[in-house]
């Protein structure tokens, strides 16, 4: 039985539930013992990692048992003197337990303890950026999954833009892309560290990387603009297909979504087609006319399409003509883990008397008696706004999501229920490196950013939403990424912590 000595193990993620003895044992040379099926990867690495052997006597005993009653990603585990015993329902949860273990086990000595753990939020996962974040080099991709799977993240999200290595659309290839055998070498590696792959291919905006070659500049919205293509070009949709079609054929049998982009198309209805479109429709319609097809290409392919939310906010009858086989990603990189003055207002109703939309906070806060409490929002790229001028039309489709306080406070993440009821699987998408520095010594705001991760995996887990993929943008170090990955590690495995376990 083990006591509830309060003791700090440094692990991360923290365990939903773990105990401590009152001393440690000396596992040195002990014996594996696997009482179920596992891959003989897996088994290797409990022998290296622990420092074990697969026979002989004497010395105490690792017993792996599979027990069907956990959940898929949960496991438990037990230290005595003479034997640790490990249980989990499926090769993952068995991966997890080893994770554990391996920050528990010093020079061979584990301290007597009782854990039960599994995940609150089923997908766990990262953004990893290689468009622009150039000094992502092959190496790098491959270690930065291994190091996200040893802390149970379980997903990466991959935008490659011009690095992804096209066959029919090569002049599109940086110098720095990929090769094919890489790319292979990177799904072969996710699969074999339980995690998830899921490519980002733009399919309208952010695609500068094509629409800047002299080929493709006939597909372009806006003649003079390169950001985005035209939904009303039919070699524009066939470009998309052909560009979807090698990215699916070479991430293989174990891909199950794809994220289709469609963040920031800010052209919308500029060309003389689109233009007629739009007056005989609108201009969210013709948006999601054209992310329903590639969501068609998507989902005969038997995958999932994921799509950034801005422009289904900011015109929302996009959003009820989108299809329902969509998984919706919510992105918000202002939000924390509290009430705070910030709403990020992305559409303007006919009523609406506001001089600006975005990230914006009431007047109300601009009194020198209040600034003290709120001083940071400033920082976090916002301008104040008078509320009462959002108009009725706003109110009437978000109101009840921003809380009780508004319009001095809102509540956190508001548009995750929002989506949810119009009847979409929502991903929250918070931020770990924005645009700019925030801080005079050049360094990440990470009282902006850690707040962000924390808070929107707390709102995920209690709205009961798919999971989180914390991204991060432009070219910084690759050591940046880390803090990252191990701040969205702890908060999407816990969501909630009691810190006095």
């Amino acid at each position: 039985m083990m006591s509830k000595k309060k003791f700090d193990p440094h692990l991360i993620p923290l365990p939903r539930k773990i105990e401590f003895g009152e001393a440690d044992v000396d596992i040195f040379d002990w014996r594996l013992d696997v009482q179920t099926a596992l891959p003989e990867t897996l088994q290797k690495s409990y022998l290296e990692a622990l420092n074990l052997r697969m026979a002989g006597k004497g010395g105490g005993t690792v017993r792996l048992l599979l027990d069907t009653v956990l959940p898929r990603e949960g496991y438990a585990f037990e230290v005595r003197e003479q034997m640790i015993e490990v249980r989990a329902s499926a090769d993952v949860g068995f991966f997890y337990a080893l994770q554990t273990l391996k920050q528990l086990v010093k020079n061979c000595y584990m301290p007597l303890c009782a854990v039960e753990d599994e995940p609150v939020l089923e997908m766990r996962g990262f953004q990893l950026n290689v468009k622009f974040v150039r000094q992502l080099n092959f190496e790098n991709i491959l270690q930065f999954i291994e190091n996200a799977a040893s802390y149970k993240l379980n997903t990466i999200m991959l935008e490659y833009g011009d690095r992804f290595p096209l066959k029919k659309h090569s002049v599109i290839n940086a110098r720095d892309a990929l090769t094919e055998e890489q790319l292979k070498q990177i799904v072969t590696c996710a699969e074999d560290h339980y995690i998830e792959l899921i490519p980002l291919m733009q399919c309208i905006g952010h695609l500068e990387y094509v629409l800047q070659h002299d080929s493709y500049k006939h597909l372009r919205e806006n003649p003079d603009v390169t950001s985005q293509l035209c939904p009303a070009n039919p070699e524009a949709l066939a470009l998309v297909r052909e560009m979807l079609e090698e990215i699916i054929a070479l991430h293989g049998s174990s891909l199950r979504r794809i994220h289709i982009g469609g963040d920031e198309a800010r052209q919308l209805g500029v060309c003389p087609k689109c233009a007629k479109r739009v007056a005989e429709s609108s201009v969210g319609v013709m948006f999601a006319e054209h992310l329903n097809q590639v969501c068609t290409m998507v989902t005969e392919a038997g995958l999932t399409p994921i799509i950034w939310d801005d422009i289904l906010c900011k015109h929302p009858d996009a959003l009820e003509s989108l299809t329902r086989q969509a998984t919706i990603m919510y992105w918000d990189y202002w939000s924390s883990d509290d009430q705070s003055p910030l709403l990020i207002a992305r559409y303007r109703g006919e009523d609406c008397k506001l001089d600006h939309l975005g990230v914006i906070y009431d007047t109300y806060w601009n009194d020198s008696g209040k600034t003290a409490t709120y001083a940071n929002i400033g920082n976090r790229y916002s301008h104040a706004e008078n509320m009462n001028d959002i108009g009725d039309d706003f109110l009437k489709r978000f109101g009840k999501y921003l809380g009780p306080e508004f319009p001095r406070l809102i509540k956190s993440f508001p548009y995750l229920e929002y989506y949810q009821d119009h009847g979409f699987d929502v991903l929250g998408a918070p931020s770990c490196l924005g645009q700019r520095f925030d801080l005079a010594d050049g360094l990440e705001n990470f009282s902006r950013t850690i707040p962000n991760m924390r808070g929107f995996a707390a709102r995920c887990a209690e709205s009961g939403s798919a999971g989180m993929v914390t991204t991060a943008w432009f070219n910084y170090p690759v050591e940046f990424l880390y803090y990252g990955l191990l701040a969205t590690a702890q908060y999407t495995w816990k969501a909630k912590y009691n810190f006095s376990t």
